[in-house]
């Protein structure tokens, strides 16, 4: 006879299955407003730095893990073990896919993330198929550096849109993360994100996914684009 499920369990059963539904969940509380303070400071002074390089209406840095500046940044995203926080949530294990972007004052347009431009010839199979038994479950985290309450610069998603390919925005909704959340959500989902203006609007991305032929395909298509990004081996 099985035991009783356990409040928690419960509680990570209900989030799983509003990541499923509407492909994006919010979890509170994540970093403490000090951490997040830590890592605004070392972001700014990075970019303040001449570190990382023009990219829409900001400035980017790909693949920002190995820069030896950011590796306070590193630290504080490592104690909070992003891919236990996701693997708990979905019931299945995951790794980092080498995905991770640190971004500042950018605004983009509406997309999904799959690969794209000539990093798309790594995309053997639609990441909306299923192979033998097997489908995509690649989730970014999105990490603020700053409280979005009383703003719409955080994600904004056409909500249910990870379950098709075609790009339909309707059911629109805007996060409004606080200060210290994480936003965790499939990254086939239909999205968009801006910034208004009047203030630095940090965001760190990191990638994380089931292993499978999807996950192999995402991670060398990544890396390809990054390093094309940085200027490395390419």
């Amino acid at each position: 006879m099985l035991g009783k499920r356990t409040g928690k369990e419960k509680k990570l059963e209900k989030m799983n299955e509003e990541l499923k539904d509407n492909g994006f969940i919010i979890i509170r509380g994540v970093f403490s407003s000090e951490d997040i303070d830590l890592m605004r400071m070392e972001s700014m002074k990075y970019f303040n730095s001449g570190g990382g390089f023009s990219n829409s209406t900001g400035k980017a840095k790909p693949d920002w893990v190995k820069e030896d500046s950011l590796q306070q940044l590193r630290k504080k995203t490592e104690e909070k073990d992003f891919s236990k926080i996701i693997s708990e949530l979905i019931d299945e294990p995951v790794e980092f896919i080498s995905h991770n972007d640190l971004h500042l004052n950018r605004s983009v347009g509406w997309h999904k993330d799959r690969l794209n431009n000539d990093a798309r010839v790594f995309e053997k199979n639609n990441p909306w198929s299923v192979i033998n038994g097997e489908s995509m479950k690649i989730y970014k985290v999105n990490l603020y550096l700053q409280d979005h309450l009383n703003d719409n610069d955080a994600l904004t998603v056409s909500v249910g849109s990870h379950t098709k390919e075609k790009n339909t925005i309707d059911n629109i909704h805007t996060t409004h993360p606080l200060k210290g959340d994480i936003v965790i959500f499939d990254q086939r989902i239909f999205h968009r994100g801006f910034y208004s203006g009047g203030y630095d609007r940090l965001l760190i991305c990191m990638g994380y996914g089931v292993k499978n032929v999807f996950f192999e395909e995402f991670k060398k298509g990544t890396e390809y684009r990054q390093n094309k990004q940085n200027g490395v081996g390419i």
